[in-house]
């Protein structure tokens, strides 16, 4: 009976000399970056075909449980690591599918005294396609997955299918991932998120939350945290010509204390609708002329003790 064929491994070269990526990880994640990035190479060796599906809720689960970090922060490392060309950027934009080519260069010389060679980008496309995992138009026989060597091979022949749209797909998560290494760079006080804002209107979710949450700090607002139902609602807001969430936030400070103190005055209630950030921006809860000169006045009164002992 033909041994069977086996397209795993049970260990890689691991190198003892790390450079500005690894560098760059630590810095921002301490050691969980360094973890999660060899625990995700070593899930990759062990695992059928070298390719790890996370768009499998169950499977994302478990790797955050088992690194022992959140599902935001393990995917945040991951995407520092697609932009560091370390993982296929097309497969895990649009599919959530992790392959990585310099890993699969790495482990070759443990395939060759087996009958079968260790898989490629175009076999693992074919496979992927076969198992439904990627959208295609057209499909065409193909050589296997894992050529047998000297002989024919006993695993299933799949059909490889041509993929014409797969650098078509997503152009806004592409952005959202490039915007959210670039937004990591800069200093996160009120001044430069305001201004990284303001020029780059990104999509991601946590400039605005960030920024939010810094004014909640100075006004006693509550602060608040990323979820999918306001990624949501900031994408309908975005779409708005008139939606600057820079000068809201200018409003808001300057609005009367009776409107400033009130719960309903809160970030979800600027995303909430068009309608309610616009009346903050026509300056509707603005203080009144009589309240400026009133707290003009008590602050006027609260200096004099000052002045007497000077």
């Amino acid at each position: 009976m033909a041994r069977p064929q086996k397209n795993t491994i049970d260990y890689f070269p691991h190198p003892v000399q790390h450079g500005r990526k690894m560098f760059y990880l630590r810095s921002k994640f301490n050691n969980d970056g360094y973890a999660v990035w060899f625990m995700l190479l070593e899930h990759l060796g062990k695992a059928e075909y070298h390719y790890l599906d996370l768009s499998d809720k169950v499977q994302l689960m478990y790797l955050s449980s088992e690194f022992m970090v959140s599902e935001i922060v393990l995917k945040e490392i991951i995407n520092i690591l697609v932009d560091f060309d370390e993982f296929d950027k097309e497969l895990w934009q649009n599919n959530m599918i992790l392959f990585n080519q310099k890993f699969i260069e790495n482990i070759n010389d443990a395939y060759k005294k087996r009958n079968n060679e260790c898989i490629s980008r175009k076999s693992l496309l074919s496979l992927l396609s076969s198992k439904g995992v990627l959208k295609s138009n057209k499909s065409s026989n193909l050589p296997n997955k894992c050529t047998t060597k000297g002989g024919s091979n006993t695993q299933t022949i799949l059909e490889e299918t041509i993929l014409e749209e797969t650098k078509e797909k997503s152009i806004i998560n592409n952005t959202s991932v490039e915007q959210s290494s670039t937004y990591e760079l800069i200093l996160k006080n009120s001044k430069d998120i305001s201004a990284y804002i303001e020029k780059e209107k990104p999509k991601i979710l946590k400039p605005y939350t960030d920024l939010w949450n810094l004014f909640a700090t100075k006004y006693g607002k509550p602060k608040v945290s990323e979820t999918k139902s306001r990624q949501d609602k900031l994408k309908v807001r975005l779409k708005e010509n008139k939606f600057e969430f820079v000068k809201i936030l200018i409003n808001v400070s300057k609005s009367s204390d009776f409107n400033l103190k009130s719960k309903w005055l809160n970030f979800d209630w600027i995303l909430k609708s068009e309608a309610n950030y616009i009346k903050i921006l026509e300056g509707n809860y603005m203080q009144s002329d009589f309240e400026k000169e009133e707290n003009k006045t008590k602050q006027t009164s609260l200096n004099e003790p000052l002045k007497m002992v000077y």
